[in-house]
């Protein structure tokens, strides 16, 4: 179970900064794990309602997370591409999101 109140985040023993943004990401993530999010879910759950942030924001966002957390990047175990709908946490992962 991870620590939500716990920040620094490892990849193969290293840290990984985590942005306050990424760290919103991650806890609305884990609050609904298994669940298929829309972008636009994500985007005023975490970014807030009346921002100038389009969804495909998240697109890009996600990407810099898979590149920071995964494995491997282009085959996430963590958050999950639900097509043409937004995005998901692997419930029963553990791992981070």
């Amino acid at each position: 179970m991870l620590d939500l109140g716990a920040r620094p985040r490892t990849k193969a023993g290293e840290p990984v900064e985590v942005s306050p943004k990424e760290f919103a990401l991650r806890h609305f993530f884990l609050q609904r794990a298994g669940q298929a999010l829309s972008r636009e879910e994500i985007l005023n759950r975490v970014w807030g309602h009346g921002v100038n942030v389009t969804p495909r924001r998240i697109n890009r966002f996600v990407a810099t997370r898979h590149r920071k957390i995964e494995t491997d990047p282009h085959h996430p175990e963590f958050i999950l591409t639900a097509r043409g709908f937004g995005y998901k946490f692997a419930a029963g992962t553990g791992g981070p999101a």
